[in-house]
């Protein structure tokens, strides 16, 4: 299994859609199995409303042991103007754990934390070490906020 996991080099079936959403589908196959034996369905929904995005994930065990996952989704933006432009809120607040990269791999040897109360700069130098980790502390409702004279949300 590469390092981003299987799913992003599968084909997803479309289940579901309408003017505002679409629900694509990922199932187990031969290919899935030989790397991650279990069967399971991972289903993820894009919704649009007004200016957000919101996007759902839905992982179901269709097997008979207890199943190990993890989502490790980073939305990408098609930024119109420097990225120095541009701020990351976390809508929910509080005071978060950032895990810093070293050499692609995460680095829990060196975490600091991150305050949620006030939006975070983004700049070219905050990305030199590829993506950034911040441990959500289980909430799986935790929303984001990408802006500058306009918002794109992500819950």
């Amino acid at each position: 299994m590469g390092q981003h996991g299987f799913a992003r080099d599968n084909d997803f079936n479309i289940i579901d859609q309408d003017t505002n959403h679409i629900t694509f589908e990922l199932t187990e196959n031969d290919e899935t199995l030989a790397m991650y034996p279990y069967e399971f369905s991972l289903q993820i929904t894009y919704i649009l409303k007004a200016e957000e995005l919101k996007v759902e994930y839905n992982i179901r065990n269709d097997d008979s042991k207890e199943m190990y996952y993890a989502i490790g989704a980073h939305p990408a933006f098609n930024l119109t103007e420097s990225i120095d432009n541009y701020s990351i809120k976390i809508n929910n607040g509080g005071k978060y754990n950032h895990i810093p990269l070293n050499n692609s791999l995460s680095d829990f040897n060196d975490i600091d934390e991150l305050d949620a109360n006030v939006p975070l700069r983004l700049s070219r130098e905050f990305f030199k070490d590829d993506a950034q980790i911040i441990d959500t502390n289980g909430n799986d409702q935790t929303s984001f906020s990408l802006f500058n004279e306009k918002k794109v949300t992500l819950e």
